[in-house]
Protein backbone atom coordinates (compact mmCIF):
# COMPACT_ATOMS: atom_id res chain seq x y z
CA UNK A 1 0.00 0.00 0.00
CA UNK A 2 3.20 2.28 -0.20
CA UNK A 3 2.78 5.64 -2.14
CA UNK A 4 -0.99 5.71 -2.02
CA UNK A 5 -0.39 8.80 0.53
CA UNK A 6 -2.24 6.65 3.55
CA UNK A 7 0.92 7.57 5.76
CA UNK A 8 0.13 11.38 5.39
CA UNK A 9 -3.26 11.29 5.35
CA UNK A 10 -2.97 9.66 9.08
CA UNK A 11 0.12 11.93 10.27
CA UNK A 12 -2.44 15.24 9.26
CA UNK A 13 -5.26 13.42 11.10
CA UNK A 14 -3.46 12.41 13.86
CA UNK A 15 -2.09 16.37 14.03
CA UNK A 16 -5.59 17.71 13.48
CA UNK A 17 -7.05 15.47 16.12
CA UNK A 18 -4.15 16.66 18.54
CA UNK A 19 -4.93 20.45 18.11
CA UNK A 20 -8.48 19.92 18.98
CA UNK A 21 -7.90 17.83 21.66
CA UNK A 22 -5.76 20.81 23.24
CA UNK A 23 -1.94 18.86 23.11
CA UNK A 24 1.09 21.17 22.86
CA UNK A 25 3.09 19.01 20.78
CA UNK A 26 3.07 15.47 18.83
CA UNK A 27 5.90 13.11 18.74
CA UNK A 28 6.69 10.41 16.28
CA UNK A 29 9.90 8.10 15.59
CA UNK A 30 10.90 6.75 12.40
CA UNK A 31 13.72 4.32 11.54
CA UNK A 32 16.88 6.34 10.61
CA UNK A 33 17.36 4.23 7.58
CA UNK A 34 13.39 4.88 6.32
CA UNK A 35 13.72 8.15 4.45
CA UNK A 36 9.55 7.84 3.32
CA UNK A 37 8.94 7.89 6.78
CA UNK A 38 11.25 10.55 7.61
CA UNK A 39 9.93 12.42 4.27
CA UNK A 40 6.12 11.78 5.71
CA UNK A 41 7.09 13.67 9.00
CA UNK A 42 9.32 16.50 7.87
CA UNK A 43 6.39 17.27 5.63
CA UNK A 44 3.50 17.48 7.97
CA UNK A 45 6.25 20.09 9.82
CA UNK A 46 7.72 17.56 12.59
CA UNK A 47 11.65 18.10 13.30
CA UNK A 48 14.27 15.72 14.27
CA UNK A 49 15.11 16.09 17.45
CA UNK A 50 17.40 13.07 18.34
CA UNK A 51 18.32 9.68 17.89
CA UNK A 52 17.31 7.46 20.50
CA UNK A 53 19.74 4.46 20.39
CA UNK A 54 17.53 2.03 22.42
CA UNK A 55 14.72 1.81 20.42
CA UNK A 56 17.19 2.82 17.13
CA UNK A 57 14.76 5.03 16.46
CA UNK A 58 14.99 9.21 15.49
CA UNK A 59 12.48 11.54 17.50
CA UNK A 60 10.48 13.87 15.92
CA UNK A 61 8.61 16.37 17.24
CA UNK A 62 5.94 19.05 16.31
CA UNK A 63 4.68 22.06 18.56
CA UNK A 64 1.10 22.73 18.41
CA UNK A 65 1.05 26.06 20.17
Amino acid sequence: MWGRGYASALVLASRAAARAGGAPSLTAFAHPQNPASRRVLEKAGFRRERFVPEMERDVFRLGLG
